[in-house]
């Protein structure tokens, strides 16, 4: 009888992958029990996918694809496959094997990958390597506007993509001004008409935000458009019957915006608040001391039961926060 195995099940990749083939699913929880097993097929698809969460946190990157390897090195099998990504490749070169890769110049969601493939390489050397490009599908939490202007093959039936389509956005918030969160403001004031609503403390970034994307590896963007409105603390948007208050948290960015709803018990944190970590204070106009301070005053507040949305990464809530975010242990 085969034994085959699968690791990063729980994933999109790995969602996607399962089936009756594998007598053995491993994610992140019980990733200790490869030790010792044997395997005909292993296919593994647990190497984090969030581009972004790794070039901000190299080294929490690097750890959980280290503790990968670590697991890997105890294992038997005949064949392995890995689950890897064209980021391995640099920009502008041609999608093939033959492709020179510059180490040096990689980033450190690339760099980490192709340190993996080189582990996998040596460590099962009848592996065989899949780089996938970027995914879009149901389930992912990213450029939803893009997808669903531009539809994705099965990620919804013609007549959901209608229902959808009908939809018009009629408000258009800004958590901060950093470029990966307002390259899409021009699309939404073409489209749609809307300019942004934003702090007056992050406008500076606005100018700068095509240089600073091109050192961070965002290449080809247009320059995005200016802030249509200033908010402040405490002021309150409206759309429908909804509405939010303004909650202004800076240190992340200067103007970091978070925007609350009481009555739906949900926080749009921005880079503020993550599951298990905050934002980075390391870019301009940054401040970790009085990030932390305004997460304390001003999120920690709020019920336990709130539900929070963040940036990047999965969705939490303030009581998950509060008991093990480890910058508040």
């Amino acid at each position: 009888m085969a034994m085959n195995g699968l690791i990063g099940y729980t994933g999109f990749v790995g969602q996607n992958l399962d089936g009756p083939q594998y007598e053995f699913r491993f994610n992140s929880k019980n990733s200790g029990e490869l030790a010792g097993k044997s395997f005909d097929l292993l296919v593994c698809a647990g190497v984090p996918g969030h581009k972004t969460l790794a070039n901000q946190f190299p080294e929490q990157d690097w750890q959980t694809i280290s503790e990968l390897m670590e697991h890997l090195s105890q294992v038997q099998c005949q064949k392995l496959v890995l689950i890897s990504t064209i980021d391995v490749i640099p920009d502008g070169a041609e999608r093939d094997e033959d492709v020179e890769l510059l180490e040096d110049k990689m980033f450190p969601y690339a760099l980490h990958r192709i340190k993996m493939e080189k582990f996998v390489r040596q460590r099962f050397p009848d592996a065989a390597i899949v780089r996938l490009p970027g995914i879009f599908g149901k389930g992912l939490r990213k450029n939803f506007i893009f997808d669903l202007v531009f539809k994705i093959p099965r990620m919804f039936s013609d007549q959901e993509f209608l229902e959808l389509k009908s939809l018009r956005p009629v408000l258009l918030l800004n958590t901060h001004l950093h470029p990966d969160h307002i390259f899409g403001n021009n699309f939404m004031k073409e489209v749609y008409g809307l300019s942004t609503k934003a702090a007056r403390e992050d406008d500076f970034l606005v100018d700068g935000a095509v240089e600073v994307a091109s050192m961070l590896g965002i290449k080809g963007i247009a320059q995005p458009p200016a802030v249509g409105e200033f908010l402040q603390g405490g002021d309150t948007v409206r759309f429908g019957q909804s509405e939010m208050v303004v909650i202004a948290v800076g240190g992340h960015s200067p103007g970091g915006l978070c925007f609350y709803s009481e009555r739906d018990k949900l926080l749009l944190s921005g880079d503020v608040l993550f599951a298990g970590s905050i934002g980075r204070s390391d870019l301009p106009g940054g401040n970790g001391k009085d990030l932390i301070e305004g997460i304390r005053k001003k999120l920690f507040v709020l019920p336990e039961e709130v539900k929070v949305i963040p940036g990047h990464g999965p969705v939490t809530t303030i009581g998950e926060e509060k008991r093990h975010n480890p910058f508040f242990i």
